[in-house]
């Protein structure tokens, strides 16, 4: 192959850009001769060099190329170079809607770019001055706005080439990223008014600035607007488009991307003067047709049975020092593991985001190893957990400036579930005023769930314990309110569950107020119920919470009834049995809790009284106490 690069990539068919900078495309000479029906024997090399591959040394067949696909060469032969040196790669044409060409966009290598007109006289004035600027590809977009197709807004022109080369609707405008989009023209969106459009955002923070500034400015005039991002493909680092298909990524998968893309929410604006006029885009009303039942693997459904999907949030509160955190920490583990936490079963593996202010990095190891602990995880279970837990610790913000920073958390991790801890570190005014706490929420909180298409659980403290005879004849919905300060909290909130002292250390109740219906919890007589008991470990190191039985709730006089784990310990025979069935025979011979035969399954096993067969699973004893 010879000659340096000098061809219009426009004029190609089926190019694609390749790793290591290369491009491959269909050979315009030998398809012209009826050959070359892979449509590949052109190669671009990364140096500016071009030939076909089955001619390699044919120099006639390289000319006859470049008469029907070629730029404007020097007098001597060789690609016209810029100041810098770089080597001219290709034109990318910017046609209005009658096809005339009203300016270009010329590629060099190392990678630079330059804008041209025509002078009118075959010649070139290079800069954009007085002329009317379009989108790439105006004619071709404009004809797939009309057939309904969706408009994939990429970065530059090679991302969109790429998109085009795979059966995409694609476009881009001129002049490159900037975090602002001030090279976006009012004219661009105006093109694409009704249009549904989807932008490919680059994985970097300029492209990903740009992108939202860009959807910013489409937001309630484009008829459907989503942002995505091109995943690393097939163990390759992606970036753009052209990255994604050259790593050997398939168009169903993007085309998937986007269909499961939620619909850009814009930004609320925080700044403005009090005075300043905004043009907001109307509201859009549908009829009742136009709703659908959700589907039975529904994609924004985080908590089952809809408790809790994406775009919304759950409110868990309680007394302070209670173990409102370590509960929070044992929900967003078992969650990771797709595993129901006393009953809230999630609907896959869920990946949490927390954002604390109270606990320093050594309350937070003995959480999460506690947890652990308690929970008896496998090494594989263990690792899962710590990939899809993060933790960020924040108290230096509150406000709208705290909703900034998690946002960019947010636009890193995005997680399905985002756990605020406590809300009164971060709503910087008062937590008894409706407005303020509206705000917060309402104007902060929702806007981001929506965009970032996750949900949350918003930490928050109690108020005082209430007093006198009331407080026993509380019922579900009066614990929904337990929140300290204004009702916002619980209004707000999609659901809510509250953890509530009974006069013990070790147990309390949880209470599902609102949306508990949901939850489908049952007591022991089968009855709908909304409270559960949950007592904490006493093992030493572990912190975790488990599900008290009858045995341990205290009664009216406050001690909780006794058990003796010698004689769920009897109850094995030689050859063992499986955990569900001993928990089935304690219940009826002993009357105690799944919980207590777990307790004392592990007192046992750590006196080493017994042991689980690695044949059989089946947990034998390794000993018998005898009887005085």
């Amino acid at each position: 192959m010879c000659g340096e690069i000098s061809l219009d990539l426009t004029r190609l068919e089926n190019v694609k850009h390749l790793d290591g900078g290369g491009i491959r495309a269909a050979c315009p000479v030998c398809r012209a001769a009826g050959s070359d029906k892979s449509a590949n024997h052109l190669l671009i090399q990364p140096d500016g060099k071009f030939g076909c591959a089955t001619h390699p040394n044919d120099v006639e067949h390289r000319k006859e190329i470049f008469r029907l696909a070629g730029t404007r060469l020097a007098p001597n032969g060789r690609a016209k170079r810029n100041d810098g040196g770089k080597h001219f790669v290709c034109a990318y044409d910017y046609l209005d809607a009658s096809r005339n060409l009203i300016h270009q966009v010329c590629r060099y290598v190392p990678k630079d770019f330059k804008q041209r007109r025509p002078d009118g006289r075959g010649g070139w004035i290079w800069n954009t001055e007085g002329i009317n600027k379009v989108l790439f590809r105006l004619p071709e977009t404009l004809a797939a706005i009309k057939a309904g197709l969706p408009i994939y807004l990429t970065a530059g022109e090679k991302d969109t080439l790429a998109m085009v080369s795979h059966g995409f609707a694609s476009t881009t405008h001129p002049g490159g990223e900037d975090k602002s989009a001030s090279k976006w023209l009012d004219s661009y969106t105006e093109t694409l008014r009704g249009a549904n459009v989807v932008i490919v955002a680059d994985k970097d923070p300029t492209g990903r600035a740009h992108a939202a500034a860009v959807a910013q400015k489409l937001s309630g005039v484009a008829a459907t607007l989503r942002v995505i991002e091109c995943p690393d493909t097939n163990g390759k680092p992606v970036k753009d488009a052209a990255d994604f298909f050259a790593a050997g990524g398939e168009a169903a998968d993007l085309d998937a991307i986007a269909e499961a893309a939620p619909e850009f929410v814009p930004a609320p604006i925080t700044d403005a003067a009090p005075d300043a006029k905004t043009e907001d885009a109307p509201p859009v009303a549908r009829p009742l047709s136009a709703l659908v039942r959700p589907a039975q693997d529904d994609a924004r459904e985080l908590l089952r049975h809809r408790y809790l999907c994406r775009g919304a949030w759950l409110l868990l509160c309680g007394p302070t020092g209670i173990g409102k955190s370590a509960l929070a920490m044992q929900a967003a583990i078992l969650w990771a593991l797709a595993r129901a936490c006393f009953g809230i079963e999630p609907t896959r593996p869920l990946k949490s985001l927390f954002v604390q202010a109270e606990d320093d990095d050594g309350d937070l190891w003995e959480m999460k190893d506690g947890v652990f602990k308690g929970l008896e995880l496998t090494e594989t279970e263990a690792k899962t957990a710590c990939e899809n837990v993060f933790i960020c610790r924040e108290d230096e913000s509150c406000g709208f400036e705290f909703w900034g920073r998690v946002r960019l958390l947010l636009a890193e991790h995005k997680p399905d579930i985002l756990w605020i801890n406590p809300a009164l570190s971060y709503i910087g005014g008062e937590s008894g005023s409706q407005k303020d706490v509206g705000t917060f929420l309402r104007n902060g909180l929702n806007p981001l769930l929506r965009k970032y298409d996750c949900g949350a659980v918003v930490i928050h403290h109690t108020n005082k314990p209430a007093t006198g005879h009331e407080k026993p004849n509380w019922q579900a919905g009066d614990f929904a309110y337990l929140g300290a300060g204004s009702a916002e909290w619980a209004n707000t909130a999609r659901a809510t569950l509250a953890l509530r002292s009974i006069g013990s250390h070790e147990v309390f109740q949880l209470h599902a107020g609102k949306r508990g219906a949901r939850l489908f919890w049952q007591d022991d007589q089968g009855q709908r119920s909304f409270v559960k008991h949950l007592a904490h470990a006493t093992e030493p190191g572990v912190i975790c919470w488990h599900e008290a039985g009858p045995d341990e709730i205290p009664s009216k006089g406050g001690a909780p009834k006794k058990y003796d784990p010698e004689e769920i310990f009897e109850l094995l025979p030689p050859e063992g049995l499986a955990r569900k069935d001993w928990v089935i025979l304690a219940k009826d011979e002993c009357g105690v809790s799944e919980a207590t035969v777990d307790r004392a399954r592990k007192e046992l096993k750590k006196a080493g009284r017994i042991a689980k067969s690695p044949v059989s699973g089946k947990w034998q004893p390794l000993t018998k106490r005898e009887k005085p």
